[in-house]
Formats: C-alpha cells, sequence, structure tokens
C-alpha cells in the first residue's frame, strides 16, 4: 500500500509538472512583446502600468509574479532620500528604446474600417524616456524595518506569511512612456494624413485596444507618460525564521513548480 501510494503521489506530480509548462507556454503566447522583454531583463510587467508600486514599499505578489497589492506604504520622502539611477539605466533604456512592438490584436483593420479606407498596415508602439530607479539593498532593508516596526504591518505580513502567501519588497522600477505609431501601406508614416476627427477615431480605437487612456499631442498618439512598467523586489522575498525554504518570486514554470513543492507538498 505504502509503495502504491508513492507511485501515485509521484504520478499526481508529474501530471501537475506538465500542466504548468502548458500554462507557461500559453502565458508565453498571450503576453506582450513589451513584457516578454521585460522579463528578459529582469523585471516583473505592472499590469496595467501605474505609480502603485514602485521601490520601498511592501506587497503581496501573486505567486506567479503578475499581481501586487500593497501591504506596507513606504513614505515617499524616505524613499526620496536613498532612491538613485540604476547603473544599467543606459544600456536597458537603449534597448528598450531602440525597438518598436506590434500593438496586440488587429486594430489596424477596425481602424481602416472606421475610416473607410485601406490605408494603415499595422500599428507599433515605442518607449521613450525610460529610467531605472532603485534602492541599494542595505538602505531598503533600513526602510523594511522601520515598516515592520509599525504593528499593523507586522501583523498583516505574518498573517499572510502563515497562509503560505508572497511578501516582496519593491527594490527597483522602470518608468517610461509609451508612444503609438501607424505604419502606412505605402510604408510611410500615417499620423500626418489624420485630420481630427479621423485622428479621434485612431485614438478611440488604440483606447480599446490597450484599455486605456491615449493622449493626442502635436498629432503623436502618446499614453503612460512616466507610469511605472516594470518592478523588480529584492533578490529574496519575505519569509519567517521558522521556515524551511527562502521565499523567491518566480521567474518561470519550473520556479513556480519548485515553490508549489516547498510550499504545499513539503510545508515550507
Amino acid at each position: 500500500m505504502r509503495r502504491r501510494h508513492q507511485w501515485g503521489l509521484l504520478v499526481a506530480v508529474a501530471v501537475l509538472a506538465l500542466a504548468v509548462v502548458y500554462l507557461e507556454l500559453q502565458r508565453g503566447r498571450t503576453s506582450s512583446a513589451l513584457e516578454r522583454t521585460l522579463r528578459d531583463i529582469g523585471f516583473y510587467p505592472i499590469r496595467p502600468p501605474s505609480k502603485l508600486v514602485g521601490p520601498g514599499s511592501i506587497y503581496h505578489v501573486s505567486r506567479d509574479g503578475r499581481f501586487y497589492t500593497t501591504v506596507c506604504e513606504a513614505d515617499e520622502t524616505r524613499v526620496s532620500k536613498v532612491i538613485r539611477d540604476s547603473p544599467s539605466e543606459e544600456m536597458i533604456a537603449r534597448e528598450l528604446q531602440n525597438t518598436r512592438y506590434a500593438l496586440d490584436g488587429n486594430p489596424a483593420s477596425l481602424i481602416n474600417a472606421k475610416l473607410e479606407s485601406n490605408v494603415v498596415e499595422s500599428i507599433a508602439y515605442s518607449l521613450s524616456n525610460v529610467a531605472v530607479l532603485e534602492i541599494p539593498l542595505d538602505k531598503n532593508e533600513e526602510i523594511f524595518v522601520q515598516l515592520t516596526e509599525n504593528e499593523g504591518c507586522r501583523r498583516a505580513v505574518d498573517r499572510l506569511l502563515a497562509n503560505r502567501e508572497f511578501v516582496c519588497q519593491g527594490q527597483a522600477v522602470l518608468i517610461a512612456s509609451v508612444e503609438y505609431h501607424l505604419n502606412a501601406k505605402s510604408g510611410r508614416s500615417a499620423e500626418g494624413a489624420l485630420d481630427p476627427q479621423k485622428a479621434s477615431v485612431v485614438k478611440e480605437v488604440i483606447e480599446a485596444s490597450v484599455e486605456g487612456n491615449i493622449d493626442l499631442e502635436q498629432g503623436r498618439f502618446v499614453s503612460g507618460t512616466g507610469l511605472h512598467y516594470g518592478v523588480k523586489v529584492n533578490p529574496t522575498c519575505v519569509a519567517r525564521p521558522s521556515d524551511r525554504y527562502p521565499r523567491y518570486l518566480p521567474r518561470n514554470a519550473l520556479d513556480r513548480f519548485v515553490n508549489w513543492i516547498r510550499l504545499d507538498v513539503l510545508g515550507g
């Protein structure tokens, strides 16, 4: 009976591993090119981009690293004294600003239909004014200690950890603005050929596609000016002294599978 139980457990683990790999492949297909690029350079994409997630504060993070809920918010005055430009900022900015990403879906066809024309070939977007700000780990530790000296913050953190949730502190953030580009079938930019009425139609279509607000500035479609598009957390997330394993926010399906074994199977 014992051997049968062990085989059953192994089969269950194998099935789960295959399911995790499948879901990872599906997520890879559905994530945008920008999100994949952010992950490649070590950031977790922030959805939607905002200023609500940043360095210093403590967050409850979903196990896949996609969603962040503030647990203890760092004081902006304290953060401003220790935050700095990242040494890797120039390299990251150059990589992101030299790349154009295709907008998901097929908004070009919808624009052509609404304008009763066949001019727009595709819509792309690029990042500008890219900056990476970070807090050195030793200074972040000081902020963490100060935050958790507050009883409410400490209890919230302890309660989440007791439920095997991930609690992580923001360490770096990538800030940028996005500009959208209409590529005409002639090979040129299509923005200059739009009168105010047509530009309004294009604006509505892009807004529906990205599920966010778009501004029209001097013939340019821009959004998310100065917002946070990616975040890095401390190398290790928060753990209790009694925890057997350190807690790492996963980078891929294998990491998530290891976390499941440690936290749910072995009781972490």
